[in-house]
């Protein structure tokens, strides 16, 4: 069953320390173990994606909205895949704006 919503994880190319797409991998595979604990596996796929979207850091694009977050760790991946999905809300701490 492919899922009506997706997660895009973005990782923004090599332009400083903390970005790089070697990232990638990790951050999918992190993305997907929170969706599972959140009992929200089957509802989105991830999806990982090296572009620069004019931020420097691992992005999260959220569709079908394209809603833009930064994070830095799981436990503020785990805030925005609750609020965004499990709430239907904006996880408006870690919000950057629209990534359209």
């Amino acid at each position: 069953m492919v899922a009506s919503q997706q997660v895009h994880a973005y990782v923004t190319p090599g332009r400083c320390p903390c970005c790089g797409r070697d990232r990638a991998a990790a951050v999918r595979r992190g993305i997907r173990e929170e969706l599972a604990q959140l009992g929200l596996a089957d509802r989105v796929l991830v999806e990982v994606h090296a572009e620069d979207l004019g931020h420097c850091g691992v992005l999260l694009v959220l569709h079908p909205c394209a809603a833009l977050y930064r994070y830095r760790n799981r436990r503020e991946v785990r805030e925005i895949l609750q609020e965004h999905f499990g709430r239907g809300r904006i996880a408006w701490r870690l919000y950057l704006g629209c990534a359209q």
